[in-house]
């Protein structure tokens, strides 16, 4: 696996845990705001019923069960299973327990826009494999399935109104790679962004590249991108 390779599974990996975070405080959130003094007994049907626990025993004990069984409030058991929550789980929430994913009330705290059924049940899906393939660095898969992966991400990230991802979808498509215009986009979109540091508005470029589909290995050396960044800065501050 080459440095590019090795470059780009960091980045979508950094994506694919900005959407499993979201995801976690949107659903504590919504069953918070829908269900209070009750948030957390909600999901006792599907955590008996629905979920593996195999992958959550630890040193013999269930840790779902440990959580269910504790005389925690409700609050803190359930941000102690979001805490340990994997990601397929999370998903099967919203789209495998009726009891849940059908209560308008739930959908209205959790969703912006209340998406199509069917396409988010795809969507669900694909982000698991996507997730599969990048924890078990599975370059060859990650290769075939790029486009529809990259489309999942965006997918995700809009529906979620990701809050890392905002400011890289508001500046899509781009149809030509150039460093000073797309540091000015973000700017307009992120005014924030000269205060941040070197190597997370590298990150941000490298997002707004992936998103507009654009080879990583066309990318800029990120010395180019800090000093446009910085000439930029010096003319604005005269």
């Amino acid at each position: 696996m080459d440095k590019y390779s090795i470059l780009e599974f960091s980045k979508i990996y950094k994506r694919v845990l900005d959407i499993e975070t979201t995801l976690k405080q949107k659903i504590l959130f919504a069953l918070t705001k829908t269900y209070p003094k009750n948030e957390f007994s909600r999901l006792i049907p599907y955590l008996q019923n629905k979920v593996n626990h195999k992958k959550y025993i630890l040193n013999s004990r269930d840790r779902i069960n440990d959580i269910i069984a504790s005389n925690k409030s409700q609050s803190d058991k359930l941000t102690k299973f979001l805490n340990i929550a994997y990601l397929i789980d999370v998903l099967n929430i919203l789209t495998e327990y009726k009891q849940i994913h059908k209560d308008k009330l739930f959908r209205s705290n959790f969703y912006n826009l209340i998406p199509d059924f069917n396409i988010l049940k795809q969507q669900v899906s694909s982000l698991n494999t996507l997730r599969n393939a990048i924890m078990h660095f599975d370059i060859k898969t990650y290769t075939e399935n790029k486009a529809i992966w990259l489309d999942t991400l965006t997918y995700w990230e809009k529906l979620l109104d990701s809050p890392n991802m905002q400011p890289i979808h508001a500046i899509s498509p781009i149809k030509k790679l150039n460093v000073e215009m797309i540091l000015r986009l973000l700017t307009e979109k992120y005014p924030e962004l000269y205060s941040l540091s070197d190597r997370l508005v590298c990150d941000m470029f490298d997002d707004a590249a992936l998103i507009n589909n654009w080879d990583i290995r066309a990318l800029p050396e990120y010395w180019t991108i800090i000093r446009r960044m910085y000439a930029l800065k010096s003319k604005q501050i005269k």
